[in-house]
């Protein structure tokens, strides 16, 4: 896709209960770079993320999951045991798509807290056919699950088309220029390919 006369479509699932400020950051940085975005949030039910990503998520080239997260999966708040685990996102595909799912998509960012673990990277690239995906290998403050991810994204604003190689630069330029403590990394078939 490229960024000059392709627009590059990007879904914003906000899954957070106390606040919502993540997704309409992302939203308007991306409604900065040319793209457009389409922001999913109110969510009620420990399901319904799951559902609009497997719903909407074939539609688009980028998506940003906001939620928290555990050892559990993702969840609404952040002491939850009844999140979304990669079993259950794989059933809601199932349900929606006859495919795969994601083949279309070049990049799934999940900014919640431990989830750039094996399982869900796996669950991303190789069973659902995204090309890339980043997530937190652990804890991390609020703003850092902002700021990093806005930073990404703005790296990939200069990138002539959203493959595989311009995440992975965007990546590596965002990791030399913000300070972040929670470990952010970039996998590819299930295998991880950046770690910070």
């Amino acid at each position: 896709m490229k960024h000059g006369k392709v627009n590059i479509k990007g879904l914003i699932v906000d899954y957070i209960e106390a606040s919502r400020f993540e997704g309409r950051i992302i939203e308007h940085t991306w409604n900065n770079m040319g793209w457009t975005p389409k922001l999913v949030d109110k969510l009620r039910g420990n399901w319904k993320a799951g559902e609009a990503i497997a719903e909407l998520g074939p539609k688009y080239d980028v998506i940003h999951i906001s939620a928290h997260g555990n050892a559990h999966g993702i969840s609404r708040d952040e002491d939850s045991t009844e999140g979304i685990t990669t079993e259950n996102m794989e059933f809601l595909f199932k349900m929606k798509n006859k495919t795969k799912g994601l083949e279309k998509v070049v990049l799934v960012v999940n900014s919640a807290c431990c989830s750039s673990s094996k399982e869900w990277a796996d669950l991303f690239t190789r069973r659902l056919g995204a090309k890339c995906y980043v997530g937190v290998r652990k804890k991390l403050a609020f703003d850092e699950g902002i700021v990093f991810p806005v930073a990404f994204y703005l790296k990939m604003w200069n990138c002539r088309e959203l493959n595989r190689n311009s995440v992975e630069s965007a990546f590596r330029k965002a990791l030399e220029s913000v300070r972040q403590k929670a470990g952010w990394a970039l996998w590819s078939k299930g295998k991880q390919i950046i770690p910070s």
